[in-house]
């Protein structure tokens, strides 16, 4: 679901879904920015994108779950803020 376009989805039911998560998401890092946690200048669609790639190199393994610790912790520590 997050990694397709809107115009993709199967059923009304996926669309509601992606939206429901999108305005999770942005609740997520709403919070994240004011408590100062957030990189400052992370938007939605950066997110968006490091979330899909990481879900691609995972599938591209032939163990999808061997790597799947060590990239969260590697894109949750970049999207800190104080990191470059």
């Amino acid at each position: 679901m997050i990694s397709t376009a809107p115009d993709q989805d199967a059923t009304a039911s996926t669309t509601a879904h992606r939206e429901k998560f999108l305005a999770s998401t942005r609740t997520v890092l709403d919070r994240a920015r004011q408590a100062g946690i957030l990189h400052p200048d992370l938007t939605e669609d950066d997110l968006h994108r490091l979330v899909c790639g990481t879900a691609f190199a995972l599938r591209i393994g032939a163990d999808p779950t061997d790597r799947l610790e060590r990239y969260l912790q590697v894109l949750l520590d970049s999207i800190r803020a104080g990191h470059p």
